[in-house]
């Protein structure tokens, strides 16, 4: 009997937008779980669309594969291991949405500055993001992600 809301792995690609190549690489790296094959070829349940979009989101927020897979793979009731790796992650991730603020906020007092040269800025556009950035901790210092390059 043909289960017809199985899907083929080009129907998940397209409808994923990600390539097949993308599909048949999570599941290489344990990250898909391999579907059945009806003809030889990969058949996917549509609750395949819940787990692409875990980890689509786990890569934007900028965890490494390597967490992905943590995540994904703890079933324990309390997900200590996730609740661990997520986290650390919000917490880069509120230092990132605050440095972008403020990049955010320089860049638009740099679209009213009318000054030849930002750094002597008499016209009042900057002094208030200026004022900002020199009282946060440490202006010029990028999020760690905890790893070393």
């Amino acid at each position: 009997m043909a289960d017809d809301r199985l899907l083929s792995i080009g129907d998940v690609a397209n409808i994923a937008g990600v390539p097949i190549t993308t599909l048949r690489y999570y599941e290489h790296i344990g990250l898909l779980l391999p579907p059945p094959r009806r003809s030889g070829q990969r058949r996917y349940d549509k609750s395949v669309f819940a787990r692409l979009m875990v980890i689509r989101f786990a890569k934007i927020a900028g965890l490494s594969v390597h967490d992905i897979a943590i995540v994904l793979a703890d079933t324990s009731p309390e997900r200590e291991r996730t609740s661990s790796v997520v986290r650390a992650k919000l917490v880069e991730i509120e230092l990132q949405l605050r440095q972008l603020g403020m990049a955010q906020r320089m860049m638009t007092a740099v679209l009213s500055c009318r000054c030849t040269d930002f750094s002597e800025c008499d016209c009042g556009a900057l002094g208030p993001i200026i004022e900002e950035i020199r009282a946060a901790a440490h202006p010029f210092e990028a999020p760690h992600s905890g790893r070393r390059s």
